[in-house]
């Protein structure tokens, strides 16, 4: 504006010259919302932290308490509103809502006509009035309604200002600015709707997703995190190294090496990590090579592997039990064949034993007769016993007692005892009684846990040691229907971070050779089929006590 004085004789005058500055005034507000929109699309983290901010660049430049942004799915014939502010609807506050069906509402009209819309509270009415709209909410007195494209120029939403008190309507420059605004934020909107897409895709994937540069952890998404159980958060500050095996490390470490000669490692490979609570988690990779923010690395994804393994180990086990099974069955065979040919001739050796002792008349002689005829005996006890372990294995259920059960179960193994310089204490409660079951299996469930002591003393004493001994109580409980049989001894003891794995299938302790891992996992199978069951108390270097109970009928256990 100029202001330019006059003066005459007989007057003031005071003559102002004008001019307007209202196209001034507009570009600089233009200017001034493209550096704001340029400074929102770069530092907005997501689409609602976005919508955000534009709506507080739009209040500055038109009235806007009220204001909202639709987005339409054409998949799914939805629109969302990832951004609401009302001054009725949400009282003011920012709101979101999703899968709105299209009906015939203002932003549904606005979207149709795919193009900027100004309209006073009469105009709307008309609208209302005609059918071409149905009113959802509060009328407003003046409504702002601007369709955003993409690049392509295809209307994928609608950004809305209204007003409900404002006296003065929208201007026609109001409404170039929104549209201007709406043109800067659409293809922004839509980069974000694809990000969003995308990250949610990769975090939600049922398969964890890595990222590795130069033995860097660069990117990660929630499932793998989740396979670990670490959060997001947890899993951002920790080394590599603390996340991998040393063996899981070695094998990335090689796959870096083979990469960095310039040739391409195995696509397909297992691995193993080290999960937040000390355990082992063991994966499937599949691994491809990118590069990535300008540096090679590896894309991989992880899968759980710990079901398949699982099957495989169930399978082993099922093969090895059939071997083993197998293996059982040529031995019962030989054992039998071998004692039927000592039954014949020993049964000869006892009787004529028993003719020179009845007949005789030698003092000395019959003294003799009377060893033979002993010894004979007990060479007769352990053909007996190799003949019932020959038998063709049965499931049948009969009565028996512990008694019986201990004793053949001695019967066999005593000479390994007695090799070994083991002693033996068996206290039977006297009038135990009789339980339902299988007797070979049974004697087989003693077997290997009298074995398993005299493993564990055998580590403890290499020679004759006094406390190298085993003691076998069995006692009635017959509150809990069964009764109670307890292997003790003086051995090396079972830690306590592996007594929970000693009957899990091909675990042990034992040096490769010495045993399949199959011995106690079996027993505990068997005692299950007789609805009997297995505890462990056991002190590092000192004692092992297994405590088992049998019930006296396993289908009426209590």
């Amino acid at each position: 504006n100029m202001i330019v004085p006059f003066l005459n004789q007989e007057e003031k005058w005071l003559i102002l010259s004008l001019t307007d500055n209202t196209e001034n005034c507009f570009n600089k507000q233009l200017l001034q919302a493209v550096t704001d929109l340029s400074s929102t699309i770069n530092s907005a983290l997501d689409l609602n932290d976005l919508c955000g901010k534009v709506h507080q660049t739009i209040k500055q430049l038109i009235p806007a308490n009220s204001f909202y942004i639709a987005l339409y799915n054409d998949v799914r014939d939805v629109l969302s509103f990832p951004y609401v502010v009302d001054k009725y609807d949400t009282g003011g506050q920012v709101e979101h809502y999703d899968y709105w069906k299209p009906s015939k509402g203002i932003t549904e009209f606005t979207f149709r006509r795919r193009k900027p819309l100004r309209l006073t509270r009469g105009e709307l009415e008309d609208l209302i009035q005609s059918g071409e709209v149905e009113l959802i909410g509060e009328l407003p007195r003046f409504w702002l309604g601007i369709p955003l494209k993409d690049h392509s120029g295809e209307v994928f939403g609608v950004m809305v200002a209204q007003s409900y008190d404002d006296e003065e309507p929208y201007s026609e420059r109001d409404l170039e600015l929104a549209t201007f605004i709406s043109q800067q934020i659409g293809p922004a909107i839509q980069r974000f709707k694809t990000t969003e897409l995308f990250q949610s895709l990769i975090q939600h994937v049922n398969e964890g997703i890595l990222i590795i540069q130069e033995k860097q952890l660069v990117f990660y998404n929630l499932r793998f995190a989740e396979l670990l159980g670490y959060s997001i958060e947890e899993l951002r500050y920790l080394d590599i190294r603390e996340i991998y095996t040393a063996e899981g490390y070695e094998i990335l470490e090689k796959r870096n090496a083979i990469l960095a000669d310039g040739e391409t490692p195995e696509a397909h490979y297992e691995t193993s990590f080290k999960k937040k609570d000390g355990t082992i988690f063991f994966a499937e990779v599949n691994s491809s090579f990118i590069t990535f923010l300008g540096i090679k690395g590896m894309f991989e994804l992880v899968r759980d592997i710990k079901e398949r393994l699982e099957r495989e180990k169930a399978q082993q086990y099922l093969a090895s039990q059939l071997r083993q099974k197998e293996k059982m069955d040529s031995i019962g065979l030989l054992a039998g064949g071998v004692a039927h040919e000592i039954n014949n001739p020993l049964t000869g050796m006892i009787n004529y034993a028993q003719l020179i002792e009845t007949l005789s008349e030698d003092e000395e002689l019959r003294r003799f007769a009377a060893g033979i005829i002993n010894q004979g005996e007990r060479v007769a006890t352990v053909v007996k016993n190799l003949l019932n372990f020959s038998q063709q294995e049965t499931k049948e259920m009969v009565p028996s007692t512990v008694e019986k059960l201990l004793e053949s179960s001695l019967n066999l193994i005593q000479t390994l005892l007695q090799n070994d310089q083991i002693q033996i204490e068996v206290i039977t409660e006297e009038g135990l009684p009789k339980i339902i079951c299988n007797e070979q299996h049974l004697v087989q469930v003693f077997i290997n846990f009298l074995l398993n002591s005299k493993d564990a003393l055998n580590q403890k004493f290499e020679g004759y040691h006094p406390e190298k001994q085993i003691k076998v109580i069995a006692r009635n409980q017959e509150e809990k229907e069964g009764i109670r049989i307890e292997f003790l001894d003086n051995g090396v003891g079972i830690p306590e971070n592996i007594r929970q794995r000693i009957f899990d299938p091909f675990y042990t302790t034992k040096n490769f050779g010495q045993g399949t891992g199959l011995g106690l996992s079996a027993a505990y199978g068997i005692l299950k089929e007789h609805n009997g069951s297995v505890e462990i108390e056991s002190e590092l270097g000192v004692y092992t006590r297994f405590i088992l109970f049998l019930p006296y009928n396993p289908k009426n256990k209590k």
